[in-house]
């Protein structure tokens, strides 16, 4: 499976008394695929979302100026999202996709929140990514567990100390563990 389609993203957001209005309502103009304005001084902007990774970063500028405004509603394709969370979906596709081309992200124990609303994400790639990886910690502990017990059974203490560093293991016991 591939990439899913492209998104139709919608800020609305106004009427609002904040001094940040006409340049927000500026950058929507400038950079939104379109921006209407269903009732006075309330506006709506929305943006196309595919390749094109400038059109992220135009999303995510606009919804740092107009994030925190009380009548601000953000939808993904009709559905409302967290304006937080869909600046951070689009910080992260405008990086990705300034960088490679497409999303390169690598998924490690689970899918975060803003890769769910994001055009780029490859359900499948993520879930083998996933699985890899939950094969990879297992592997790992194994190779730990075995560097502890080659370490004791030679009596190395700077082997020791190392295996117990990568561990997190301290080499006292703290005074809250005794409490």
């Amino acid at each position: 499976m591939s990439a899913r389609p492209p998104v139709t993203l919608t800020i609305t957001f106004g009427p609002s008394r904040s001094p940040n209005l006409p340049r927000a309502l500026a950058h929507a103009r400038r950079y939104a695929s379109s921006v209407d304005e269903p009732e006075p001084g309330r506006y709506a902007a929305s943006f196309r979302l595919a390749e094109d990774h400038r059109a992220y970063g135009a999303l995510a500028r606009l919804l740092h100026l107009v994030e925190r405004w009380r009548a601000t509603e953000v939808e993904v394709d009709g559905e409302p999202y967290p304006a937080w969370l869909v600046a951070a979906m689009a910080w992260c596709a405008r990086e990705q996709l300034r960088a490679w081309g497409t999303c390169r992200f690598r998924y490690y124990l689970d899918i975060p929140s803003r890769c769910r609303v994001c055009p780029h994400l490859d359900l499948d790639r993520a879930l083998r990514q996933i699985e890899a990886s939950e094969r990879e910690r297992a592997h790992g502990l194994d190779r730990a567990a075995l560097a502890l017990r080659l370490a004791v059974d030679e009596a190395d203490p700077d082997a020791l100390r190392v295996v117990a560093e990568a561990l997190g293991i301290p080499d006292h016991v703290p005074d809250e563990w005794t409490t």
